[in-house]
């Protein structure tokens, strides 16, 4: 693979087409062949993990409860014990995001992340689920989150209901865009950099030679870091908006002592 364009290490490769039994078919592109290597890659260290886990840690044994318990120590205090339950959904949702990320820095690979349609569909499936939740806990009462308490005006609460939906629906572009946008620009970035530092790579100037690749190297490590970050805003992000399951009981209970008043 050769790149032309900066955006050219985004666009999906379609390789091949697998006839399934004659009912449907697989389409073998650079998606779906980095989405099995990205499950292989997280379901291989857990498995081996579980299976050969010791009373001692080894370094990745020791590596992997560092992330457990870190994703764990998120969840405990953004919520309390209240989402304990939620925490294998979460866990595996910010390994995959910052596995995705990580494996898209590697020359000539492709990032998950990178794709709009990927973040919109995670943020969009979180949002869909605590709704359902919410709805399948409280029924109505849930809409009443949406209502401020003490506004007498039909009028004003009808405009502030809207308004309140229309954010609440938003939650999914802000969340797959902030994802999606950090990737794609870090990832556009570091190709631009790679390009200029193999031009001057013809000078013989050593000061030419050195000045841009280590820019690269600088914006490598720092790419690097947003990879994981990304993750973990995205996580966070996630639990907070979770945290509305909670907050419904204390809006309620707010909701009938104004009106008690």
């Amino acid at each position: 693979m050769s790149f032309f364009s900066p955006l050219e290490q985004f666009e999906i490769k379609f390789f091949t087409k697998i006839n399934c039994f004659d009912y449907f078919f697989i389409e073998v592109t650079t998606f779906s062949i980095y989405s099995l290597v990205i499950f292989f890659i997280i379901s291989f260290f857990f498995l081996q993990n579980f299976i050969d886990g010791h009373f001692i840690p080894t370094k990745w044994q020791f590596f992997f409860e560092n992330i457990y318990m870190f994703v764990l120590d998120i969840i405990k205090r953004q919520t309390g014990n209240l989402f304990f339950e939620y925490f294998p959904l979460l866990f595996t949702t910010f390994t995959f995001i910052a596995t995705a990320n990580l494996s898209g820095l590697l020359p000539y690979s492709y990032t998950l992340t990178s794709e709009i349609i990927v973040t919109w569909l995670l943020a969009f499936s979180f949002n869909i689920a605590w709704f359902l939740v919410c709805i399948y806990k409280y029924n109505i009462k849930f809409f009443k989150l949406f209502i401020p308490s003490g506004i007498k005006s039909i009028l004003l609460l009808f405009i502030i209901f809207i308004i309140e939906i229309i954010s609440y629906l938003f939650r999914t572009f802000s969340l797959s865009v902030r994802l999606f946008a950090n990737i794609m620009a870090g990832h556009t970035l570091l190709h631009i950099l790679a390009s200029f530092a193999i031009k001057m790579s013809y000078s013989q100037n050593f000061f030419l030679n050195f000045f841009p690749l280590s820019i690269i190297v600088l914006v490598f490590l720092l790419e690097f870091g947003i990879a994981i970050i990304q993750a973990y805003v995205f996580l966070i992000l996630v639990i907070i908006y979770m945290s509305d399951i909670s907050s419904i009981n204390k809006h309620l209970n707010l909701t009938i002592q104004v009106a008690q008043r």
